[in-house]
């Protein structure tokens, strides 16, 4: 982290004092995904910035950016509670 810090302050972007802690860490998540995606990485060092957990396949709306369409018939449905714990734990 210090070192993506430094690259950051190098560059000429710098982080004054009165920035509120939230909005710096916000900056240097960016940058982070940048930095990683600029290099080409396959594999990042941390995990998600945010995940999405979505317990049911069921909607009616057509969407037409949305992949729920695509779902067959006999696999929407519910997730299970154990699936739902296992992903939050």
């Amino acid at each position: 982290m210090h070192r993506l810090l430094f690259n950051i302050e190098k560059k000429g972007i710098k982080i004054s004092d009165n920035m509120n802690w939230k909005k710096t860490n916000k900056m240097l998540r960016f940058a982070r995904v940048l930095q990683h995606y600029k290099r080409g990485s396959k594999r990042l060092p941390y995990g998600p910035l945010r995940l999405w957990i979505e317990p049911t396949s069921y909607c009616n709306l057509k969407c037409p950016m949305c992949t729920s369409k695509d779902i067959p018939e006999d696999k929407i449905g519910y997730m299970l509670i154990t699936h739902f714990r296992k992903w939050l734990s």
